[in-house]
Parts: structure tokens; sequence; C-alpha cells
């Protein structure tokens, strides 16, 4: 039923996912100029796309895993596999962050480097599919005691 508690966390991913591919997660700061760093490849002055392409491939793979997630109330067994696999998709995703922000600062020694509000989007996401999966199991515990009173 999509009206559960646990369908509210898994929108949440999608919403923040969505947000991440917008929001700057990181601010540059080098003497001459500042610039803020999205996953759009093109806020990267001197960054080859694919470096940024994987983190991308990987953000829209959450969006859709929690998509599908999310209509799969019916088969609960799976949907509790999805949120695990959403929350270690999110942990690698947070991983390539900041890898990227340390890559970022170690390339010259000029750079000043500071973590923006998207940054912290993949750490909610992990936190939302870990209790979306929590209240999935609930419901499944639930069910079966019904099918043993029966």
């Amino acid at each position: 039923m999509l009206q559960r508690v646990q369908s509210i966390f898994l929108f949440l991913i999608i919403v923040l996912s969505v947000l991440l591919s917008i929001v700057p997660f990181q601010k540059v700061s080098t003497y001459e100029t500042s610039f803020l760093v999205s996953l759009k490849p093109d806020t990267v002055p001197g960054m080859t796309k694919s470096f940024i392409l994987l983190p991308v491939i990987i953000n829209h793979l959450i969006a859709v895993l929690a998509l599908i997630a999310l209509f799969m109330f019916k088969n609960r067994k799976l949907q509790m596999k999805l949120c695990l696999l959403i929350a270690l998709v999110s942990a690698i995703l947070t991983a390539f962050l900041y890898m990227f922000n340390y890559v970022e600062v170690k390339d010259s020694n000029d750079n000043v480097s500071g973590f923006y509000i998207g940054s912290y989007f993949p750490i909610a996401m992990i936190v939302f599919s870990i209790m979306a999966r929590m209240y999935i199991k609930k419901d499944e515990e639930l069910v079966r005691s019904a099918d043993r009173i029966r």
C-alpha cells in the first residue's frame, strides 16, 4: 500500500536523489576564482566528464531502485532486499563524493574546499532506506502474526 510510512521514506530517497542532481555538494575556492561543484558535468572546470559520470550513474540508479521498491509493496521480502541495496549503493555514492573532494583538494595546494548541503543527501538516503526496511519488516511480522491466528 502506497500510504505506508515506508513509502514516504522511499519517496524521500527519490526526492533527495533528484535534488542531488541539482544542488551543489561542494565549493572549491582558489585565489583567482570560486565555484560550486554539482553532479552536472559542466560545473567542474578543468575536470573530465568521465570522472563525474560514475556518481551521476550511481545517483540515477538509487532513484530507479527506490522507485521500483516503492511499487513492490506486495512482495515485502524483495522490497526489504531492495532497501538494503539502496543503502549499499548510497554508501558507495557517499564514498565517491567524499573521494572527489579529497582528489580536488589534493591536486593543487591553493584549493580550499568545503561541503555544501548536497554532500549530506547520500547519508540521508542511507538512513531513509534503513528506516524503510525497518517498517517493511514490521509489516511483514504483522502479516505473519495475523496468518498464525487464522
